[in-house]
């Protein structure tokens, strides 16, 4: 059985040339980015990688409970597969085989289910958030490229926590006016 890749090739808008050809995922990625061309070194924008800070953190749940939903479709099949087969041959009894086996599975899917129906993004400890705020606040020139491309959700880590767009100060949920600047919020 052979396992398809697919990879996507990436051209520069500047000289028009790949600039980098890696394999596509139909998730999102968490990180930086932007990256520059191998040719001309001008910088460009991967539309698949964003920036946890500024996105939905709604969007980040819906990201984490796909990845619970697909572990809980693996844990069934194979917990169906490796309990059920050993089971039937120890007891010889396929009846008995398959209550167990179900058994098993029960409890197992139920703990993966229970998981995802209290799997909620804490914008304070989230460690997506952390490395993203950090990367973001480390640079205005790269957060003011970053918030035109991708744009910052309403009820983003970066809003809800009351940062500035200009001085980076984290003025709290709520707050309307920059306590250091006084820029809008």
């Amino acid at each position: 059985m052979a396992v398809v890749k697919t990879y996507a090739k990436y051209t520069c808008t500047n000289c028009g040339k790949t600039s980098q050809t890696k394999q596509t995922h139909a998730i999102i990625e968490f990180g930086n980015p932007l990256y520059s061309c191998r040719q001309c070194g001008a910088i460009n924008y991967d539309s698949q990688k964003k920036e946890a800070a500024f996105m939905s953190v709604n969007e980040i749940n819906a990201f984490d409970k796909d990845q619970l939903r697909t572990l809980l479709f693996i844990a069934t099949f194979f917990g169906a597969v490796l309990s059920f087969f050993p089971f039937l041959l120890l007891t010889n009894n396929t009846i008995l085989s398959f209550v167990a086996a179900a058994l098993i599975i029960a409890a197992l899917d139920g703990a993966l289910i229970m998981k995802i129906k209290k799997k909620n993004v804490d914008i304070h400890s989230d460690q997506r958030i952390a490395e993203s705020l950090k990367r973001l606040r480390q640079d205005r020139n790269y957060t003011g490229i970053i918030k035109d491309m991708q744009g910052i959700a309403s009820d983003s880590a970066w809003r809800l926590r009351g940062f500035c767009i200009n001085c980076f100060h984290e003025n709290g949920a709520g707050a309307g006016v920059c306590r250091e600047c006084e820029t809008a919020l």
